[in-house]
């Protein structure tokens, strides 16, 4: 896990911990890898994030912004394409997370079935 120079890790930082951090980030590289058709489609807007936070419904305050400065500014998990328009810093980011995200217990194996069938060649590279 990385520390700042206080010793503070980036889960610290935005209210989360690192298990909730991963929820998160999984959750949004799945929507984003689901919708995907391009590599350009891989983008996703800064509300994408709110939504994952909402969806989660964490009992602790999490502030959006702090966590989107912390995956772009601190980590480089994604990295900003225009205003408010982010994506993952690499394509192998997304669908790693996209395959974590499939192997939780309460998506396993179901939604990972069914999305395979609808669209093959989508999660290949998530599945390899």
């Amino acid at each position: 896990t990385y520390k700042d120079a206080g010793g503070q890790s980036t889960a610290d930082l935005i209210g989360l911990n690192e298990p909730d951090l991963w929820r998160v980030l999984e959750l949004i590289a799945y929507r984003v890898h689901s919708q995907a058709r391009t590599t350009d489609d891989a983008q996703f807007e800064g509300g994408e994030i709110m939504n994952a936070l909402m969806q989660l419904k964490f009992k602790r305050n999490v502030n959006p912004i702090e966590l989107i400065e912390a995956l772009s500014q601190r980590s480089g998990i994604i990295i900003g394409k225009y205003e408010n328009v982010y994506q993952f810093a690499h394509r192998s980011f997304q669908e790693f997370l996209s395959a974590r995200y499939l192997a939780r217990d309460d998506h396993f194996p179901d939604q990972l079935v069914n999305d395979v069938l609808q669209s093959p060649t989508q999660w290949r590279n998530v599945l390899d």
